[in-house]
């Protein structure tokens, strides 16, 4: 099975439609089947999470895609972030910063 992650990617609501518009080489789009709208905060920054956990690694290309991106975002001085969370509970990839937007818990629990 490999390694799935949930993952989190926060952007400006003023980017959404180009986000939504990414396409890989065959032509498809890459994010409205994988993501999801969790919340729109206040300050306009649009918070989605993976419909169900992702194999999220750097060299595929639809996740190359997306954290091009992300770091094109950054480069042109707006806010944006990701954060992927592994199986094991793990914080594995980060972009951006994600703390002004998201508190992220461990919980325990016992069984009898």
């Amino acid at each position: 099975m490999g390694y799935s992650s949930q993952v989190i990617i926060g952007i400006p609501k003023t980017e959404k439609v180009r986000l939504f518009k990414l396409q890989n080489s065959e032509r498809r789009f890459v994010f409205p089947d994988l993501f999801s709208l969790l919340k729109e905060t206040k300050d306009g920054m649009m918070i989605y999470t993976s419909i169900f956990d992702l194999k999220w690694h750097s060299p595929y290309p639809d996740v190359k895609i997306i954290e091009d991106f992300l770091y094109d975002l950054e480069e042109r001085g707006l806010e944006a972030f990701q954060i992927c969370i592994g199986e094991d509970q793990v914080i594995h990839s980060e972009i951006g910063n994600h703390y002004e937007h998201l508190e992220i818990n461990l919980e325990i629990n016992i069984y009898d």
